[in-house]
């Protein structure tokens, strides 16, 4: 459509009429629309309380905590970690084990001698020979001698027939008698006791030489009653 060079102002008029009316009626349904409530509607509530006013705080000065407090606050944070040691489980105690029972040794006598063996040396047959076998009772326990015997007849041994305390020293007396002995000798004693199951022996030992012969005088006798030289 062209646009006629020359407007007329009748035309200017009627279009500003219908954009003026189009303008109106756009306003009266954006009033219908956004109509404004009315305010008489809502009532008016009143407080039921008065606020009182908040008064002011004056600052004051902080209070100390005193030293019985302090020791207090102490000893309970202290305390907190040892009560929390405590909560926790302990192991179950572990069973009593029972100490070895110390074995007591019994009681028991013991002997010893200060020499098993007696050399007499060299004597003649017809003496006779005495001698002491001292012994000690080393034991804890009193010592008993049993029995004293001899390889021969001639030998004769002797013994203590009271209990030798622990400690205490005692003898087996032994005597020996060399008649229609000759050469080397070895008699035996054999000692039974309490401290021990097997016997303890005692030897005597030397040579017997036999006796010099005397010599034998022979005279002739004459049946006159006179000596012939």
């Amino acid at each position: 459509m062209l646009i006629p060079k020359i407007v007329s102002p009748f035309y200017f008029s009627k279009t500003f009429y219908i954009l003026l009316l189009a303008g109106g009626i756009g306003c009266q349904n954006s009033n219908s629309q956004n109509k404004m409530p009315d305010l008489n509607e809502f009532k008016k509530v009143e407080p039921t309380e008065t606020v009182q006013a908040a008064s002011p705080v004056k600052a004051t000065n902080p209070v100390q905590p005193s030293s019985t407090e302090l020791n207090t606050q102490s000893t309970t944070a202290s305390a907190t970690p040892q009560a929390k040691a405590d909560s926790t489980p302990k192991p179950a105690p572990k069973p009593k084990q029972k100490a070895p029972k110390t074995k007591v040794k019994p009681k028991t006598a013991a002997i010893l001698f200060e020499k098993t063996t007696y050399n007499f040396g060299e004597i003649t047959e017809g003496d006779i020979i005495k001698h002491k076998f001292k012994f000690k009772n080393t034991g804890n326990a009193e010592l008993v001698i049993k029995s004293a015997s001899a390889s021969c007849g001639c030998t004769d041994p002797s013994y203590p027939f009271l209990g030798i305390p622990p400690g205490e020293e005692g003898f087996i007396g032994v005597s020996y008698n060399s008649v229609s002995k000759d050469g080397p000798q070895k008699p035996e004693v054999t000692i039974k006791t309490n401290a021990s199951d097997h016997a303890f022996v005692l030897y005597l030992e030397g040579d017997v030489v036999a006796k010099p012969k005397k010599e034998k005088t022979t005279e002739n006798i004459d049946s006159s009653g006179l000596t012939k030289n």
